[in-house]
């Protein structure tokens, strides 16, 4: 996930769009340190685009509940969450008390919770069906969310591990679900903005949207404490970095750069080996979030200013593939079911999300 605010909203302050109307397919020149190769390019990935779903004032980055197949939707503006199925029904709004600016949502399977940053608040809410039932305060500017499951939970406390992006502070908070037990932070890059970990590495990838670069965090195991001895690797990535994910078939991490028009690649080829291996897919103009499909292994990034989502070749290979015009204004977020093959593509500028199979 994702996205910016003072420090942030204020570079976000560009167009966003959406709506999947199939594309012309696209190559672009990938410039790699390390050989891919080049996937079969499909015709089509995309039927029509649903009827789009409003919202609220300034939609950012949704998340989805994959236990109820609902889309959580922050508000930034409206200061507010949407929860909507896939059919575009509204099941609720959660309103949130006068200031708020919720940002990020992000759903929990092993603690079966939805969890929303608010930017303006300082704070995290813990959200069950369309009930606040927890809020995690003392935070600083938080803006991404994500989450490191547990290999050896069998259910009760610390299942997993709650992991948020201080912007304001350049810090990653780290809380135990579902205790919610804050055990402290982590320093890095300036601010940072979207977070993804590698479950199978235990790697926190950190994207610092005021330094150009990512932090690679190797953390411990959940409910064990961080202590002193988790390390920091910095890595450059090209300007203004707003969105990260992990290819989990392979490890490959997924950097957008909002500032440079480009994603950087780091294999993961190189990161137990050494040194990191990158490569660069350039063309893609102001692409703001990363989304991995676990079905396809494709590679979904959103560009801003240009209202489109990329489709990249993922685990096939770099190249990207395919573009997709969308209908909403003001392309932002974008999470998925993978179940079914749906998507959901948040419109900053008009207030709706886009669903798109």
């Amino acid at each position: 996930m994702r996205g910016g605010i003072s420090g942030g909203r204020t570079r976000l302050a560009t167009a966003l769009g959406i709506v999947l109307a199939v594309g012309a397919l696209l190559a672009l020149t990938l410039v790699p340190a390390a050989t891919s190769a080049v996937p079969t390019q499909r015709p089509d990935i995309l039927t029509a685009a649903k009827p789009t779903c409003f919202t609220g004032d300034g939609p950012e980055y949704a998340g989805y509940d994959t236990a109820n197949r609902y889309v959580y939707v922050p508000n930034f503006y409206s200061g507010n969450i949407t929860v909507f199925s896939g059919t575009c029904d509204v099941v609720g709004s959660i309103p949130l008390r006068s200031g708020a600016e919720p940002v990020q949502a992000i759903f929990d399977p092993q603690d079966n919770y939805v969890f929303v940053t608010d930017f303006g608040l300082d704070q995290v809410y813990e959200i069950s069906g369309t009930t606040v039932v927890g809020t995690i305060t003392g935070l600083d500017g938080p803006w991404g969310v994500t989450y490191q499951p547990s290999s050896t939970c069998t259910g009760g406390p610390l299942c997993s591990t709650l992991l948020v992006a201080n912007e304001a502070s350049d810090t990653v908070a780290i809380i135990d679900l579902p205790a919610l037990e804050d055990t402290g932070s982590i320093s890095v890059g300036p601010d940072p903005q979207a977070l993804a970990v590698d479950p199978e590495t235990d790697q926190l990838w950190v994207a610092n949207s005021g330094s150009d670069t990512v932090s690679v965090v190797t953390l411990p195991e959940p409910g064990v404490p961080i202590g002193d001895w988790y390390s920091v690797t910095t890595l450059p990535v090209g300007a203004d970095p707003r969105g990260v994910d992990i290819d989990l078939a392979n490890g490959d991490a997924y950097i957008a750069n909002f500032g440079s028009n480009n994603v950087t690649v780091y294999y993961a080829s190189g990161l137990t080996s050494g040194p990191y291996v990158d490569g660069s897919i350039s063309g893609i103009k102001e692409p703001v979030d990363v989304a991995w499909d676990q079905t396809t292994g494709d590679i979904y990034v959103t560009s801003l200013s240009a209202d489109k989502v990329w489709l990249l070749g993922g685990s096939s290979g770099l190249s990207v593939v395919k573009k997709e015009t969308m209908s909403v204004a003001g392309v932002n977020g974008i999470c998925y079911d993978a179940a079914i093959g749906e998507m959901y593509v948040t419109g900053f500028d008009d207030g709706y999300v886009e669903v798109t199979s």
